[in-house]
């Protein structure tokens, strides 16, 4: 699908299932949390990660879209939340294996697992 604008630099979009169905997703409980710390932003409320249980019918919740691409390049699996400190908090979907990336390099530690 062409989303109509493209932009100098990586960025992911939420599907339009999951975007249209975001409430219904998030009160549906059908998700893991994990909480962690990013030493990237010491004095952030750090970074949770929800991973749609297999079952929700969302195991894809986003694409990334390449620099200056019109189309989707590849899926996502995670959503992350993350508060800025001017922005406020901010939603927006992460590939899995970056997360375990970052993870085994020390920049991210888990810090709790929240089942709802």
């Amino acid at each position: 699908a062409n989303i109509g604008i493209h932009f100098g630099s990586y960025r992911s979009i939420l599907t339009e299932s999951l975007a249209n169905n975001l409430e219904s997703f998030v009160e549906s409980e059908n998700y893991t949390i994990n909480y962690y710390s990013d030493t990237r932003y010491p004095n952030s409320a750090g970074l949770f990660e929800i991973i749609p249980d297999p079952s929700s019918g969302f195991n894809v919740v986003g694409s990334g879209i390449s620099s200056g691409s019109l189309t989707p390049t590849e899926p996502l699996d995670r959503l992350i939340l993350v508060s800025g400190l001017n922005d406020g908090w901010h939603i927006y979907a992460e590939d899995s294996r970056k997360l375990r990336d970052n993870l085994s390099s020390g920049r991210l530690t888990l810090k709790e697992t929240l089942v709802p």
